[in-house]
């Protein structure tokens, strides 16, 4: 899982956000979580997009996603 915020997200709060995160963890669901691109929530899809990318290409490559942001 891949999951990423923007640090001046307006829509969805930082508490839920995070919560999401921590059980997506806590579950033991591989995640990668990232909530400090420098946008808010119409934008931080073009600051995540090579990061994104990046994890997409590594996945169907074969290499395993490991967790990180937990």
């Amino acid at each position: 899982m891949y999951q990423y915020r923007g640090a001046l997200e307006e829509v969805i709060n930082t508490q839920t956000e995070d919560a999401t995160a921590k059980a997506y963890c806590a579950s033991g669901i591989t995640t990668q979580y990232r909530n400090n691109y420098f946008s808010e929530h119409l934008t931080t899809d073009n600051g995540a997009i090579g990061d994104v990318v990046k994890f997409l290409t590594d996945r169907f490559n074969g290499v395993s996603a490991s967790s990180s942001g937990c």
